[in-house]
């Protein structure tokens, strides 16, 4: 519906900007008329502002882009001038008129008596053959200082007008402007990069017209190639071009590189070699806007010359100007509540305009589809977008207009939709569908890809979530929540052919718990080596900056990538994942989407694996600033200098050792007298002694009896029960954890088993006191995800498989994410001494091999718990570089009862960490020599003895 009426302005597009030049306070007019070129001929050439600039002389711009919010920026441009002068202004987005050929810039310098300035340039018909170039340039004055400013003017206008006489003259003359393009390296080693294509059998066609393109194009348009745009081009094959790209590339004469595509111009932004070093935010300096990257719509492969092929000169010589932008037929900014004609249809001639068209608005998102003969008014805002207006009558009739009804200033373009005017980007989502593409990354940028593609999937709503117009129907099995017990029962299940329904309220499936903990310490040890390459400490503010990008990248590409592998992996295996808060009914089921719908799940078995989250008791003063709980910290602004650590379990120790290795001053309170009471005290005492070595100081056998401070500003002080007190500028409490089971249960006449802290209490069944209903995972207190994992196993095969269904062999490993890292796997020496068995340990040390000595960890170490009578390797406990991955060998031995005797056989690789176990394979045969030897002269004498009581004579 039409609104009632608006202002049709008069005139055409440019008088807008007649009109406001006018006012300014110093005005310069000229003309020039060139023989024999129509307006589009010359507009050819004034509109590639970069060429004409680098013919006339105009030295090449820094641009520093500065953003000043979401989707608002500030572009900075610095240009020296003749005689040592440095020129340093902000410039807004230029304006112009492709069909009607002028064009307008506004630059504000940053000193000086000049405000800002302003330029205009107009390209109209003269006669039948020839054009006049109308030029205007105006100033306004800085403080009102209006012969100051024409005096800069002045100075400058003789620069500018010196170099447009050149300019024209190179027009008059015929001369196309010299294409700023460089010389090629080595033109021998060119041919044979030619005759290498050749031979490897791509296109000839294709390859000629790529060389002829490195030699002789502008060194600008070499710096990011797309495939696809010259494809159309040179009228050749997509897939030719793209196979003869990606040859060029293996043979060395290109290089790809990763850029962002700003949304609005097309044009390639913030060029990387790596995929995962492209900024979150991208920024383009023509249209002077920010805006999120995406792979669907924003990262793209572009490709650069090698420098076996050409060295090039990347620096621009103007920014913004229609020539890099030729889909954008016409470009405004309007003011707020100024309404302006921004592009005259009148000047298309009959079949020039065969496409459709938009009217955009990129501050707010705002997007008009018209048609090629398409003229009228428009009202934009921010809550409606493009409102069609019915014009006045006595404007022109042929005119687009668009009136700001915003507060503020707002971009307008006219944008041409025909796909040949434009770039045409080599995305990374299409690029995951070429394999082609693989061999130019390795495993692991391939996998970011997979990864980030996913990710943005997901965050469109548009992943292989299962659509609820297919229908639930009934399942075999309900899970409720898609960590690694949910992930392991849902696919176990699917596995023995089970309808399974995975239900997760989380925007992301999978991920373990305590991965913020893992993630810290990857950031910390990229940050210590840093530190010691570049010689700072890990708290100076360069490394604090480090620390909290590693932090964040880490952590939100380790969840991407495990979420978006799991929904690969659930999807194969026919899992439905339905999105939403999950609570028990008696038959199954129910779900609330984010939207509030409700959806029913219907099934006989509910598998609940919700997981946990850390205890927050009353009387601890949280405030996510400076008293944290054990998910806040990963959050935490800057590293603190110094913290109090509450707790004695996994994850305060991981904290712990972590604060202490990157040089904060560490205090642990513990209430009990050890540590860690789920592994081998030798292995325990090992770690807290490496740590007392970073200065974590314990407090042990103590309690918090009271907590000052906290808040944004002050920093916090502990209480403790000895009557010591502790002032630091963070507290992490790190002590228990709690189920997350709030509102999981709907009907009210449905009684579980309930344990302390939310958590749930299950038998060996897992049964949680209901019929059909089974608990796993942290909820029922498993403490570590691979314990969840096996549970999730163990549940799905008693259910669907109980027949085949084995025993479960001994325990799960345990992984610490220390600095040093800490695993263990099997029996302890403390539970063995419970149970009365013999055993011995021995120690391989890391010193003791290449590996070892080269990766610098000389505390690391393996201990093995060995059968005294049998040999068999009951236990493998682990400190050092890799324990993490050396401990799942360790398990398969404690699984399989190796014997000493045996791993002592096996052989390993040369210098790897996995020697350890030779070494102590060896170590463990020599003291079992050593106690066969020992108990055969036990045994001698005892038998010596009795032969000696036995030949006494006997008394009368």
């Amino acid at each position: 519906m039409k609104n009632k009426s608006t202002y049709f302005p008069k005139g055409n597009s440019d008088d807008a900007i007649r009109k406001r030049i006018q006012t300014l306070d110093h005005v310069y007019k000229g003309e020039k008329i060139i023989k024999g070129m129509t307006p589009s001929q010359v507009w050819e050439f004034v509109a590639d502002t970069d060429s004409l600039n680098r013919n006339i002389g105009v030295t090449p711009e820094t641009i520093i882009f500065e953003p000043v919010s979401v989707g608002v920026s500030r572009r900075k441009i610095q240009r020296d001038l003749p005689g040592g002068h440095k020129f340093e202004y902000e410039e807004e987005p230029w304006e112009w008129d492709n069909a009607n050929h002028w064009l307008h810039s506004v630059r504000k310098p940053h000193e000086g008596p000049i405000q800002s300035l302003e330029y205009f340039l107009h390209v109209h018909p003269e006669g039948a053959e020839d054009s006049k170039i109308e030029m205007m340039s105006a100033i306004k004055a800085r403080d009102g200082d209006i012969e100051a400013a024409k005096n800069a003017m002045e100075s400058l206008n003789m620069f500018l007008h010196t170099l447009a006489d050149e300019s024209l003259e190179m027009l008059n003359n015929r001369e196309p402007w010299k294409l700023a393009s460089s010389e090629v390296v080595d033109k021998h080693q060119l041919d044979v990069l030619t005759r290498s294509l050749y031979d490897l059998g791509e296109d000839k066609n294709v390859v000629d017209q790529l060389i002829h393109y490195l030699v002789s194009a502008q060194d600008s348009n070499l710096v990011d190639m797309q495939p696809l745009s010259l494809a159309s081009k040179w009228q050749v094959d997509d897939e030719a071009v793209i196979s003869c790209f990606l040859r060029a590339a293996r043979i060395g004469l290109l290089e790809p590189q990763w850029s962002l595509m700003c949304p609005n111009c097309r044009g390639s932004r913030s060029t990387r070699v790596k995929a995962f070093d492209l900024p979150k935010d991208g920024h383009c300096a023509g249209c002077n806007i920010s805006f999120k990257s995406n792979p669907q719509t924003s990262m793209q492969m572009v490709f650069g010359t090698s420098v076996r092929g050409k060295m090039v000169d990347t620096s621009p010589a103007c920014v913004g100007s229609p020539k890099q932008t030729p889909h954008i037929l016409a470009q405004a900014t309007i003011g707020a509540g100024q309404t302006q004609a921004i592009f005259d249809t009148s000047a298309f001639s009959d079949g020039q305009q065969q496409g459709t068209f938009a009217l955009k608005c990129p501050d707010l998102q705002a997007v008009l589809m018209l048609d090629g003969k398409s003229s009228g008014v428009w009202s934009v805002d921010d809550e409606n977008g493009f409102v069609e207006e019915v014009a006045e009558e006595g404007g022109n009739p042929n005119s687009i207009v668009v009136s700001n009804k915003s507060t503020k200033p707002l971009l307008v373009f006219v944008e041409d939709l025909d796909p040949t005017k434009y770039a045409r980007p080599l995305s990374a989502e299409s690029i995951m569908k070429n394999p082609g593409f693989k061999t130019l990354f390795g495993a692991e940028e391939w996998d970011f890809l997979n990864a980030m593609t996913g990710k943005f999937l997901m965050e469109f709503g548009q992943e292989q979530i299962m659509s609820e117009s297919e229908g639930l129907g009934d399942f075999d099995i309900a899970v409720i929540g898609s960590g690694p017990g949910g992930e392991s029962l849902a696919l176990a299940s699917a596995r023995l052919g089970k309808r399974v329904a995975l239900i997760e309220q989380h925007k992301v499936f999978g991920g373990p718990t305590g991965l913020g903990s893992k993630a810290f310490r990857e950031a910390a040890i990229k940050v210590l080596a840093w530190s010691r390459l570049n010689e700072c400490r890990p708290t100076s503010d360069v490394m604090q900056k480090n620390l909290q990008w590693q932090i964040h990248d880490i952590q939100d590409y380790a969840v991407t990538l495990v979420s978006h592998e799991l929904i690969s992996r659930l999807g194969n295996a026919g899992v439905s994942l339905i999105r939403g808060r999950g609570e028990v009914e008696s038959d199954g089921v129910r779900v609330t989407k984010s939207d509030g719908h409700v959806l029913k799940v219907q099934s006989p078995l509910i598998g609940l694996a919700v997981g946990s989250r850390p205890a927050r008791p009353d009387g601890i003063p949280f405030d996510g600033v400076r008293v944290l709980d054990a998910e806040e910290i990963t959050n935490i602004s800057e590293l603190p200098h110094s913290i109090v650590i509450v707790g004695g379990g996994i994850i305060a120790i991981e904290y712990a050792s972590i604060m202490g290795s990157l040089g904060v001053q560490t205090h642990i309170v513990n209430s009990h007298s050890t540590f860690l009471p789920m592994l081998e005290r030798a292995l325990c005492d090992s770690l807290l002694e490496v740590m007392e070595g970073t200065g974590v100081i314990f407090h042990t056998d103590v309690k918090i009896t009271e907590w000052r401070g906290g808040g944004t500003d002050d920093p916090v002080t502990v209480v403790l029960s000895n009557g010591e007190e502790l002032t630091v500028e963070t507290a992490l409490y790190a002590q228990g954890r709690e189920g997350t089971t709030d509102d999981l249960v709907k009907d009210s006449d449905m009684e579980l088993t309930w344990s302390k802290r939310g958590f749930l209490d299950v038998g060996d069944d897992f049964g949680a006191g209901h019929k059909g209903v089974f608990a796993i995972g942290d909820v029922v207190g498993g403490g570590v995800a691979s314990t969840a994992k096996d549970h999730g196993r163990r549940l799905a095969e008693s259910l669907f498989a109980p027949v085949e269904h084995a025993a479960h062999h001994g325990s799960s490993p345990l992984v610490l994410w220390t600095i040093p890292e800490v695993a263990s796997v099997g029996l302890s020496k403390e539970k063995a001494e419970e149970q009365d068995q013999k055993t011995f340990t021995v120690r391989a040390e890391y010193r003791e091999l290449p590996r070892g000595l080269l990766t610098g960890d000389l505390e690391g170490h393996l201990d093995m718990l060995v059968d005294q009578e049998t040999g068999v390797i009951l236990g493998v406990h682990l400190m050092g570089s890799g324990s993490s991955e050396l401990v799942h060998y360790g398990a398969s031995l404690v699984k399989d009862k190796v014997t000493v005797e045996d791993l002592a056989k096996t052989v390993f690789a040369a210098v790897t960490l996995h020697d350890l176990f030779n070494v102590a394979a060896e170590r463990a045969r020599l003291e079992l020599l050593k106690i066969e030897k020992n108990e055969k002269k036990r045994k001698h004498e005892t038998r010596a003895e009795e032969h000696r009581s036995s030949s006494k004579p006997k008394s009368a």
